[in-house]
């Protein structure tokens, strides 16, 4: 199975749900995904990637102890 590329659309309508919701329920992730046309599993691993990357900057900002490994 190829990836999913998500276009400016999509993303637009995962950022407004992340930002109302970081851990959304299987519910809405159902709902995302019937909307977006895709698969729970793509909206699972694109919520999982977006809370590791908001981390990460967050961490990053903070001087954290992995902000200079790269």
């Amino acid at each position: 199975m190829r990836r999913h590329r998500t276009n400016p659309q999509e993303l637009a309508t995962l950022e407004a749900a992340f930002n109302k919701n970081r851990l959304p329920d299987w519910r809405a992730k159902e709902y995302l995904a019937n909307k977006l046309e895709t698969t729970s599993r793509v909206e699972q691993v694109w919520f999982q990637n977006r809370r590791q990357n908001s981390r990460r900057r967050r961490n990053e900002l903070s001087g954290g102890i992995f902000s200079g490994l790269r």
